[in-house]
């Protein structure tokens, strides 16, 4: 709570732009009682801020790959798309996020995270919520993010998914809690952006991917929903899940017999979301696992093998040479050398 608080103390006085924002969103809900001062008023901020529908990374990026800001208060409905992904995070309070005709209420941890070219409206319309936006360029996922984008798991789909299906729209939100972790990594993003220091761009670009790292890491078992608008129904959602959770013994047999799918179908449905076959993205997530134990322990390869949910050891090393390049032992041995280098 305390990195919370903190943070908040930067954001909760109001900026002359939210107090001129709050004063024409009070004078709307009044109709009856405006004035031709009022009026006046309401023309001038409209002109001084015209809203607009479609918005480029040439005019509001300009020369950063990402930008943190906070989203003004009570500013007028702005249905709005944009050539670069968004990222909504809910510091504190309660807010509303439009999209497609829906209005999602998010709270106080929640992430909405926009492709390009999705329109969308924030609406927020008290003094107490908090609303931080994350603006990045797509390239920084499709170049530099490559690796988290080709992870097996349900944001790296979505992220996947937003990257390689321009002009379609694309929405995930996911409910984080007061995960501190994230916060931690936000308002570090929040004072580098202010500086002028050298290779800032590649340091925002770090921290970014530290905080996407965090999201899959810690709250794969919280999206509350995903829209890719490209025939992908959200009974998938549930479906991967679950898979992401018993990658090591879950079978096709079971999970088409908990969700009323015959094999097929439900094989189908699978690879129309992950892009790989229900076989090829377990063994990619058990791939991923290993991976992971063979850096951070010392277990001898058979028992890696059969923690990541192999239980033939030669069919697990074929695996792994075919997609590392390399044999478990000798991938452990780099990683080893990468890490002291």
């Amino acid at each position: 709570m305390i990195k919370i608080n903190t943070f908040l103390k930067e954001w909760l006085p109001f900026r002359p732009i939210e107090k001129e924002f709050k004063k024409a969103y009070y004078l709307r809900q009044h109709p009856k009682q405006l004035t031709p001062d009022s009026i006046a008023f309401l023309k001038k901020l409209s002109d001084k801020y015209p809203l607009c529908s479609k918005l480029s990374s040439q005019l509001f990026l300009k020369d950063k790959s990402v930008l943190v800001h906070s989203h003004a208060r009570y500013m007028p409905d702005n249905y709005h798309s944009h050539d670069f992904f968004e990222m909504i995070y809910v510091l504190s309070g309660t807010c509303q996020q439009i999209y497609r005709g829906t209005s999602y209420s998010l709270h106080t941890g929640d992430i909405a995270i926009m492709a390009p070219y999705t329109s969308h409206n924030i609406r927020v319309t008290n003094d107490e919520t908090i609303v931080i936006n994350i603006l990045f360029r797509k390239e920084v996922l499709d170049q530099l993010l490559a690796d988290l984008v080709q992870e097996q798991n349900i944001i790296s789909e979505f992220l996947r998914c937003a990257l390689y299906n321009e002009r379609v729209e694309h929405q995930i939100i996911i409910q984080t809690g007061q995960d501190e972790s994230l916060i931690g990594i936000l308002e570090t993003m929040y004072q580098e952006n202010q500086n002028q220091k050298p290779l800032k761009n590649s340091l925002m670009i770090s921290y970014l991917n530290m905080f996407f790292i965090q999201l899959i890491r810690s709250h794969l078992n919280d999206i509350k929903a995903v829209d890719t608008h490209a025939n992908v129904d959200s009974d998938i959602i549930p479906i991967l899940a679950e898979i992401q959770e018993n990658f090591k013994t879950i079978t096709l047999k079971d999970l088409s017999f908990k969700y009323h799918y015959t094999e097929a179908y439900l094989s189908k449905k699978i690879k129309t979301f992950t892009k790989h076959s229900f076989s090829e993205h377990i063994n990619e997530l058990r791939l991923q696992y290993a991976c992971k134990l063979l850096q951070e322990t010392d277990w001898p390869v058979d028992k890696v093998a059969k923690e990541s949910g192999f239980f033939d050891l030669s069919h697990f090393s074929r695996h792994f040479k075919t997609s590392y390049g390399v044999a478990p032992g000798k991938y452990r041995k780099q990683a080893k050398e990468n890490v002291q280098s």
